[in-house]
C-alpha cells in the first residue's frame, strides 16, 4: 500500500512539473463551415459552399454574407473579437472539446416552455463504464439541488432523466465523433436524455489524487456532467465564458496545474433560479393564483410595475426600485399596464403594445422584432391597466371599460362596461399605475 501511494505521489510530481495548457490545432475552413451549421449559427436552409473560384454573382455574395454573420455570432458566443473573419484564433476555438447541444437554438416552442412541472425529479443510469465511479453523476446533481428547490433521486430504471454512455451512432439524431470534439449532449425538459461519449478518457475515481492526475490525462466527468444536467433542467448555453453552462469544455486546472473542483457560477445560479426559484422558495399559494414564473418572477422575487418604475418585492418588503426603461429597453415613457403570457412580457401605453422576451443567456429582456405595435383601432379606450386572468385570457381596462385582448394576434375579442360584467371591481385609485399584483399580497404603489 505504501509503495502504491509512493508511486502515485511521484507520478503526480512528474505531471505537475511538466504541466502546460493544451493548445488545439485550428480546424480547416471546411470544418469551420460544418461547425457553424452543426451548432446553429447557420440555418440548415442556407448553403455555405460558395468560393471565390466559382464566379462573383449575387448567390455567392449572399453566401459570404451569411458566413460572415455566422462567424461573428460564434465569436461573440466564444468571447472573441467579433470580426467576422475566420482567423486562426477562431478556428482554434472551434477545435476545443465542447457540448453537443447547439448554441443558437431554432426552437418551435418558446424557451420558457422547457421546464419540469415538478421539483422532485428522478434519474436512472442506462449504461455506464465499469471502471468509472457513479459518484460523479450523483455529485453533479447535488450541485444543482444545492441552489434550487429541485430534488433528485436515483432509480434503477425509467427515471425522468435517463443517462447513457455510448459510442458513435447510438439511437438518436446526434452521433458522437470519437475522442475529442463533442463530449456529451442532452435534451431539454421534459425529454430527459443525457448521453456521454464513451470514446472519451473519463476518470475512474473521485478521490483527490486521482482527480488531480486525471485532470491532465483525462476529461473531467464532473464538469461535463454538471453542464449537461443543466440542459436537462432547461438551461441553454451561456455567453458568460466563466459559467458552467458555457458551451466549451472547461479545464479544471488553473495555470499552475492545480485542480479546481468545478462549481456553479453566479450566472448559472441566477438562471436556474429564474426557472425554478431559489432553494427555499415556496410556490404553493392559496387564493388567486397569478402566474409566478413570468414578469412577476425574476431572480426568485416578485416585481410590480408602476407608470415609470419597477419595484422588486421580497415577501412584503420593497427591496429595490429601478426604472422600467432600464429593465425593459425602449419601453414607453409611461407604462399603462403589463402582463406576462406564453413566455412573453407585454407592456402597454395608451396607443401601443411592447412585447419582450427574457434572454437567459444575457440575463436581460429584449424587445421583439416588429414591436412596438399599434393597439387595435377597434379598442374604444386607452388602457390604464392590464392583467392575465385565471382562464389565460388577457384583459385591458380603464376606469369604466374593459376589453378581452388576444396578445398573440394583437386583437380585441370583446369589450364592454366593467359594471355589467365584473362585480366589486376595485376602485381605479387602487389600481392606477399597477400592472400586476403578487399572489401573496397587494401593494399600492405611488
Amino acid at each position: 500500500m505504501d509503495r502504491w501511494l509512493f508511486c502515485c505521489v511521484i507520478l503526480l510530481l512528474l505531471t505537475l512539473s511538466s504541466y502546460s495548457k493544451k493548445v488545439y490545432k485550428p480546424v480547416s475552413d471546411e470544418e469551420a463551415k460544418k461547425y457553424l451549421l452543426t451548432f446553429g449559427y447557420v440555418p440548415p436552409s442556407n448553403v455555405l459552399s460558395a468560393s471565390p473560384d466559382s464566379g462573383i454573382n449575387s448567390n455567392i455574395k449572399s453566401a459570404f454574407g451569411i458566413l460572415k454573420t455566422a462567424i461573428k455570432k460564434f465569436q461573440e458566443f466564444a468571447g472573441l473579437k467579433p470580426t467576422g473573419e475566420l482567423d486562426d484564433k477562431t478556428k482554434r476555438k472551434m477545435a476545443e472539446p465542447r457540448c453537443g447541444v447547439t448554441d443558437v437554438l431554432q426552437m418551435v416552442k418558446e424557451p420558457s416552455t422547457f421546464i419540469w412541472p415538478k421539483h422532485d425529479l428522478t434519474y436512472s443510469i442506462q449504461s455506464y463504464p465499469r471502471l468509472v465511479s457513479q459518484d460523479y453523476v450523483e455529485y453533479a446533481f447535488k450541485k444543482w439541488s444545492d441552489v434550487s428547490p429541485l430534488n433528485f433521486k436515483q432509480l434503477p430504471k425509467n427515471g425522468d432523466i435517463v443517462i447513457q454512455f455510448a459510442y458513435g451512432q447510438h439511437g438518436d439524431p446526434w452521433p458522437f465523433d470519437g475522442k475529442g470534439g463533442v463530449l456529451a449532449h442532452a435534451t431539454f425538459p421534459t425529454f430527459g436524455t443525457l448521453h456521454f461519449d464513451e470514446d472519451e478518457n473519463w476518470p475512474s475515481s473521485r478521490t483527490l489524487i486521482f482527480r488531480i492526475i486525471h485532470s491532465y490525462m483525462k476529461t473531467d466527468l464532473l464538469s461535463v456532467a454538471i453542464h449537461e444536467i443543466g440542459h436537462t433542467l432547461g438551461l441553454e448555453h451561456s455567453y458568460n465564458q466563466a459559467a458552467i453552462m458555457a458551451p466549451f469544455y472547461q479545464d479544471p486546472t488553473d495555470d499552475n496545474g492545480n485542480y479546481k473542483e468545478p462549481s456553479l457560477r453566479q450566472d448559472d445560479i441566477k438562471r436556474i433560479q429564474q426557472l425554478y426559484g431559489n432553494f427555499n422558495q415556496q410556490f404553493n399559494v392559496t387564493g388567486i393564483n397569478f402566474e409566478l414564473v413570468e414578469v412577476t418572477r425574476i431572480r426568485d422575487r416578485t416585481y410590480l410595475l408602476s407608470s415609470t418604475k419597477v419595484y422588486e418585492i421580497d415577501e412584503d418588503r420593497i427591496v429595490n426600485v429601478d426604472s422600467i426603461r432600464h429593465v425593459f429597453p425602449m419601453s414607453p415613457a409611461f407604462t399603462q399596464g403589463a402582463f406576462a403570457a406564453n413566455g412573453f412580457v407585454y407592456i402597454f401605453d395608451e396607443l401601443n403594445v411592447y412585447k419582450y422576451m427574457f434572454d437567459r443567456s444575457r440575463g436581460t429582456y429584449k424587445l421583439q422584432i416588429g414591436y412596438p405595435k399599434r393597439l387595435p383601432y377597434e379598442l374604444r379606450f386607452g388602457p390604464m391597466g392590464a392583467f392575465n386572468w385565471l382562464n389565460n385570457k388577457q384583459y385591458l381596462f380603464n376606469a369604466n371599460e374593459y376589453a378581452v385582448y388576444d396578445a398573440s394576434s394583437n386583437k380585441v375579442l370583446n369589450q364592454g362596461l366593467i359594471k355589467n360584467v365584473f362585480r366589486n371591481f376595485p376602485a381605479l385609485e387602487a389600481l392606477r399605475g399597477i400592472c400586476h399584483v403578487s399572489s401573496k399580497s397587494s401593494h399600492t404603489l405611488p
